[in-house]
């Protein structure tokens, strides 16, 4: 029995161009119907497809796959598997980290959720970080642009990193806010992290602890009174505590819920012992 182009396709559950490809690498072979045209599979060939699309399901690419049936005997292929065994266990690796990643943040959610507004003191967390923008211009230094290209890579581990001076915290000048990425220290140490030109490590010490929703317009602020975290430095004021250097905390979600921008984001203000 002969199958149409179409027909195989629908059999074997993947695409036409599948379906081509294979053929255009002269793995099927199909007869040409002179009545109607049709290229016409047997199943030879449905075998054939089927054989790769077996390999596709272990993540081979179609030209693995082909490439596989095309030129390998038993030792090659146990070569092949080995390689692609080292390439799932990756995958995995990688998986598990994205799992601990989303829990970590779920989990969080239901504590910042609660501290909207407030502060307290606690321990900061370590942390590594690049910073590349200072207020909105982007820095021209070649190797911070190239640490901003990498980290972008890190996603979804490497997060937006918001640190403001201890000169603009203190009012000594004027207000300096800078940007970046960061990336908490246990993820840190999955991707060979470590402090470098252009790497800060943010290291755990006291320090006041603050979340607040930040309008967008407020995220640009030009005046002390438009300063989203006053209330921090009002809190530290209050309390008779004295900033020991640069803040730095993350920008944890951005909303357009009810038609405008606002930013949910956390600052750790260090504060001297």
């Amino acid at each position: 029995m002969k199958y149409r182009i179409g027909e195989i396709a629908q059999l074997m559950g993947v695409s036409v161009e599948a379906v081509r490809f294979f053929e255009k690498r002269g793995l099927v072979t199909p007869e040409r119907d002179e009545e109607s045209g049709h290229r016409l599979f047997s199943a030879v060939d449905y075998n054939v497809l089927m054989r790769a699309r077996g390999y596709s399901k272990f993540g081979f690419t179609l030209s693995e796959a082909a490439m596989l049936i095309e030129t390998c005997d038993l030792e090659d292929m146990a070569q092949q598997f080995d390689r692609q065994s080292g390439r799932i266990k990756e995958q995995i690796r990688m998986q598990q980290l994205l799992l601990e990643c989303i829990q970590r943040r779920r989990k969080h959610i239901d504590r910042i959720s609660k501290m909207v507004g407030q502060c307290v003191v606690e321990k900061s967390p370590s942390m590594y970080g690049i910073i590349f923008r200072e207020n909105l211009s982007i820095t021209e230094d070649n190797i911070l642009r190239k640490r901003a290209r990498q980290w972008g890579e890190y996603k979804p581990f490497a997060e937006t990193l918001l640190s403001y001076p201890k000169e603009t915290l203190t009012g000594k000048e004027g207000i300096t806010y800078l940007h970046g990425l960061c990336m908490m220290e246990e993820f840190a140490r999955e991707f060979a992290v470590t402090e470098a030109e252009g790497v800060i490590h943010f290291s755990a010490r006291r320090a006041v602890f603050s979340v607040e929703r930040i309008p967008y317009e407020e995220t640009c602020p030009c005046t002390r009174e438009s300063f989203s975290f006053q209330r921090a430095m009002d809190f530290i004021e209050k309390n008779h505590l004295k900033i020991a250097g640069d803040s730095y905390g993350r920008t944890l979600h951005t909303s357009k819920k009810g038609g405008e921008y606002v930013h949910y984001s956390e600052q750790w203000f260090p504060i001297e012992e």
